[in-house]
This record gives C-alpha cells, structure tokens and sequence, in this order.
C-alpha cells in the first residue's frame, strides 16, 4: 500500500477513536479504553477494546446498550470496505481476542461483543447476511443488530444514519458531511473542557475538515462559527509555533554567542550572534513544520503555510525535514 495511503487510514482510524470515546464521555468512569489492542506478539490488532468496568452499569449510549465485559470495535473508513470477508475478519479478531485469557474459558464467550462502524450502509454485506441465515434488524437509526449462529452480540453502526444531535463525533467522520451536523459538532466542541476531550475532539474535527472541505467553507462564512473554528484550531498550531521558536532561538542565540567569544574579537561576536539568530530562525521553522506534522497530521506543505513560509522556500526546508 503506497505511504500516503497508509497516512490517511492512520489518521482515519485515530479520529474514529477520539469519536468513540467522545461517544461515552459521560460514561467514561465506568470504560476503560483501549487502543488497537494487540491480538498477539505480532502486529495484529483490533481498532478499539472498551472495557466495562462493572458488569451490572447500564449505560445510556445507544451504542452501547449491548456492551458486557469486553467490547471490540473494527472501524471501516469511507474508503475501505465492509464485505463478507470483513465482517468474518472481524469475527476472527473477537474469536482471537477470547483466547488470550491466562487460564482456560478466562474470557468468556457471553461476555464479549463486537461492534463494526463505517459511515454508509453496506448493501452487499446486509443481503449477504440476510440469504445466509441471519437476521439484520435496525430498532433505533444507524443500529444494526446481527442475530445467528454467532456466539456474541454484533451490531453494524452506520454513522450516516445515526441521530443528528446524539451521535456527532461520529457523525463528523464522514466524507458525506451535512452542513447541520457540522455545526453542531463545531458547537458542541466548545463546550468540553476536559482536556482529554478536547484532544480527541480535535483528532475528528481535523479529519472532518480533510475530506469536507466545502462544508467548513461554508461554515466559515458564518462569523460566529469561523470564530469557534478558529479558536478551536489555532490555539493549538499558535502554541506549539511559540514554543518551537522560542527554544529554537534561544539554542541559536547560546550558539551565536559561544562562538562569537571563542574568536576573541568584536567581529568574531557580532557575525556569531547574526549566525546564531539565522539558524534559530531556520531552526524554529523546522520544529514548528515537525510539531504540526505530527500533533496535527499536517502535510508539509500545509504546516509551512501554517506558520508562513513563502513558497519559494519550500524545497529548501522539505530537504531539512
């Protein structure tokens, strides 16, 4: 699979996880989150583990209302597919995970189930299942429950069709955005303060604007909402911005300046000290471009642009990233 391919099913699957625990927020207390659960030594791993703390809590997410002990979710990106061949793979991954118990029967069966999310409905996989025995019934919008010869519950999410106003982190990952969902999520971001919320909220809503481009455009007509987008996003790339030149201009000032005193000399000082703030500069712009690829999943481009590099610099600082 070609690197930029890899990229944004990476950054998919990390937005799908912040999504999934915004989901149960208000219930994390009682779930213990884990992500991509290893299924053996090997790389192999399941998207999402939700551990629930205690048996007997009722929860009031609908998604979670089938939850037991231990809860496995496989996340299908708008550009993956969900067949037949999914859907058995998912069921492998659960059958995997229940025999890592240290002793026999430790995880049991009756205490696990999994949960398959993607955005639009799979058609060939539902009238698959539906000639193959098993029974697909949809009591509440976006939730599928499969029934049959599966030794657990198993519900398929369509976060398309999921409640506009109870289900918006997943909602936002969609390349299908309506205008209405995302302006309920972007208002709904600012109020969390929780930390961990905000973080995961921040991993969606730049996926969300990756591959709905025109809806936020369209958002951000709206002075409010430009205003709410921007205090969302900018605060983070201004911070780490900051921090970079500052601690980039600092080692270049030290640098500078020890050099310019091993001359000797005036001079040797003065073109030490200019040297030195040059490759703080330079220096700064590399960690900020660093910093916004990783925390924000940037291109390089995108970063440069962030933080004002012209473009006829941008071969220049490509080579030194």
């Amino acid at each position: 699979m070609p690197m930029n391919e890899n990229m944004n099913k990476k950054q998919w699957h990390m937005g799908f996880c912040g999504a999934i625990e915004l989901e149960f927020r208000l219930e994390k207390d009682l779930l213990e989150f884990n992500r991509e659960f290893p299924l053996s030594k090997k790389p192999l791993s399941m998207d999402m583990l939700i551990i629930k703390k205690r048996t007997d809590a009722q929860l009031t997410n609908e998604i979670g209302r089938i939850f037991r002990k231990h809860n496995i979710f496989e996340y299908k990106s708008p550009e993956a597919n969900l067949g037949v061949d999914q859907f058995f793979k998912g069921l492998a991954y659960a059958c995997l995970y229940k025999s890592l118990g240290k002793t026999a029967d430790e995880i049991k069966s009756s205490e696990i189930t999994l949960t398959f999310v993607r955005d639009i409905f799979p058609r060939k996989l539902m009238n698959w299942l539906s000639k193959n025995g098993y029974a697909v019934d949809c009591n509440i919008p976006g939730i599928y429950n499969i029934n049959g010869s599966i030794p657990f519950p198993v519900q398929i999410i369509i976060s398309k069709e999921l409640d506009n106003r109870n289900h918006l982190s997943l909602k936002a990952l969609s390349q299908h955005l309506d205008i209405e969902s995302a302006m309920y999520f972007v208002d709904e971001m600012n109020l969390y303060e929780n930390q961990g919320d905000r973080e995961n909220a921040d991993a969606v809503l730049r996926i969300s604007i990756d591959a709905n481009k025109e809806v936020y455009d369209r958002i951000l007509e709206d002075k409010n909402m430009y205003q709410a987008l921007r205090e969302l996003m900018k605060e983070k790339i201004d911070e780490e911005v900051r921090v970079s030149k500052e601690e980039a201009r600092a080692e270049g000032l030290a640098a500078g300046e020890e050099k310019g005193i091993e001359k000797g000399i005036a001079k040797g000082l003065a073109k030490g000290l200019a040297k030195g703030r040059a490759e703080g500069a330079i220096e700064a712009n590399i960690n900020s471009i660093k910093n916004l690829m990783t925390s924000l999943s940037f291109t390089p481009e995108q970063a440069m642009e962030s933080i004002g590099i012209p473009r006829s610099e941008y071969a220049k600082y490509k080579k030194m990233l």
